[in-house]
């Protein structure tokens, strides 16, 4: 029997979705660092560049995130649009699958996307966002700004990565917490013999050949978001 393990994540989301072949490449474990931030004196330096010359017009769009480098403080904007990514000579943090971070981009969605309707004369957002097997947008069939809604999300990149990090990040801690009675129950098997049956009980699961999570972004009248997920709703 091929065992696979549970996926670990970090990094800067282009995909929306993680199919069954890439879980099966992913490391072994899933590691949400809550140590402080260790960066280059460069790195350091630039970020408080950044916030001092920014100033109060930041808080905004500052928000907490767990990334490979630890819990770092960024600014959204900044991050999305890659601005981190200069001068540093170090890639910027990478995004771990967390809920605090989803939670971040969700409300950084919902900040900005009455906004970005408004400006582009959209009246309303999709009823809700799904990605397909290639990561490419779907809008519900009978939307009738899916043009013009995509010509804003071009216009405006922040907002289009935010709403497909969010998306894949929704994606990857769902099918990392697939894992955890699992790894809780392994954890606590005493004999090989019950290490055995866990292995046999969860063998469709570590085989990596099921389904992906199918996550939906839900937008209402005023494109607050919410998410589902295999049509559950979640929840901060």
């Amino acid at each position: 029997m091929i065992v696979q393990s549970p996926p670990s994540v970090a990094y800067r989301y282009n995909a929306s979705t993680v199919s069954p072949s890439t879980r099966q490449t992913i490391a072994t474990t899933a590691a949400i660092s809550a140590d402080t931030v260790t960066l280059s004196a460069a790195a350091r330096q630039q970020l408080a560049s950044e916030q001092s010359a920014s100033g109060s017009s930041r808080s905004a769009t500052q928000a907490t995130f767990d990334t490979d480098k630890g819990v770092v403080s960024l600014n959204v904007d900044d991050y999305l649009s890659s601005k981190l990514d200069s001068g540093t000579g170090e890639l910027p943090p990478l995004l771990m699958p967390s809920q605090r971070n989803i939670d971040a981009l969700n409300q950084y969605i919902s900040s900005q996307l009455p906004g970005v309707l408004a400006a582009h004369g959209i009246p309303s957002a999709p009823a809700q966002i799904t990605y397909d097997s290639s990561g490419q947008m779907q809008f519900p069939a009978d939307y009738p700004y899916a043009d013009a809604f995509k010509q804003a999300l071009n216009d405006t990149p922040s907002l289009a990565r935010a709403i497909n990090w969010t998306s894949g990040l929704s994606s990857t801690k769902a099918d990392l917490d697939r894992y955890a009675p699992f790894q809780e129950e392994l954890q606590n098997a005493t004999t090989t013999q019950a290490q055995t049956a866990i292995f046999n009980k969860y063998a469709a699961l570590l085989s990596g050949s099921g389904p992906a999570p199918q996550v939906a972004l839900h937008f209402d009248a005023k494109g607050q978001v919410s998410i589902t997920i295999d049509g559950k709703a979640q929840t901060a």
